[in-house]
């Protein structure tokens, strides 16, 4: 539950941040729990394949890139050039 502030009055981390509320059924996890739980495994593995997959794509777009962009440049000047 969010706690209500007077107007005017300073914003406290418990103001702004709402309540976890309390799960009935679930006790609380201990630090070592979680250290052992698995939840979320597959998650991490695919967020680490697509931040790699990106790094790879970004490397070949900036090897392929660089040398389309000098060739394009170089197309310009030809095509730009005052013909006699």
């Amino acid at each position: 539950m969010v706690k209500k502030r007077p107007l005017g009055g300073p914003a406290t981390p418990a103001a702004l941040v709402p309540a976890a509320p309390a799960s009935p059924g679930k006790p609380a996890r201990s630090l070592a729990d979680l250290r052992r739980s698995e939840e979320g495994v597959a998650y991490a593995e695919y967020v680490t394949i697509v931040l790699l997959v990106g790094i790879g794509v970004s490397a070949a777009l900036i090897g392929v890139g660089i040398p389309l962009l000098r060739a394009y440049r170089l197309t310009q000047i030809f095509l730009g050039a005052p013909v006699p």
